[in-house]
């Protein structure tokens, strides 16, 4: 699986990429104007071709752990005005011969479909 196609990593970009556009970091692409979703590609495409060939991970995790700690350690901060995705806290069961992916996959196809 390629690096940018793993759900973490597209939230940091997102994060870092609004952070740049002084856009609520949290905020989804989807409920981006048109306009403000022109302007997150192209920096989004700028902030790719920046990065290095080699540990680009480390650089995206580095940038977007600055810009959570910043947001968070603000006086502005208003944590009632941050968008959390939807979290269960029902307890999973895992069978025995299950792996924990393939009941994850499970849980997200049925969120899918909700």
């Amino acid at each position: 699986m390629n690096n940018f196609e793993d759900k973490e990593v597209n939230l940091k970009l997102l994060s870092i990429i609004n952070d740049k556009l002084r856009i609520n970091v949290l905020t989804p692409f989807s409920k981006l104007s048109k306009r403000q979703q022109v302007y997150f590609n192209d920096e989004l495409n700028k902030y790719l071709r920046d990065l290095p060939e080699n540990n680009y991970l480390e650089v995206i995790t580095k940038d977007f752990n600055t810009i959570m700690h910043d947001m968070m350690t603000s006086d502005d901060f208003k944590p009632e005005h941050q968008r959390v995705q939807r979290v269960s806290t029902n307890p999973i069961e895992v069978g025995k011969n299950e792996s924990v992916d393939e009941v994850l996959e499970k849980l997200e196809q049925e969120l899918i479909k909700v």
